[in-house]
């Protein structure tokens, strides 16, 4: 986990993800945005700024994501309840 860490820049991937969040607004693609912005809350919390420890909040709201995420790849053809 800590080479995948070290590989890959944070900034990029979150610029990156940001800029496609907002092309897909700007293109009226709320599915898009919607992913992009699930992808982030993803990435943040997994990278954790190369901590080791997760807070119960950042685990959370990480397994949120993955889940609607899932949700999304998935044509939205399993609820989710929480």
């Amino acid at each position: 986990m800590k080479a995948l860490q070290a590989q890959i820049n944070p900034h990029f991937l979150y610029n990156s993800l940001s800029m496609i969040n907002n092309k897909a607004i700007l293109s009226g693609q709320e599915s898009i945005s919607q992913m992009a912005r699930l992808l982030s809350t993803f990435y943040r919390t997994t990278l954790n700024k190369g901590n080791h420890l997760i807070t119960v909040k950042d685990e959370l709201d990480n397994t949120l994501a993955y889940a609607k995420i899932q949700q999304l790849l998935h044509s939205d053809s399993f609820d989710i309840i929480y």
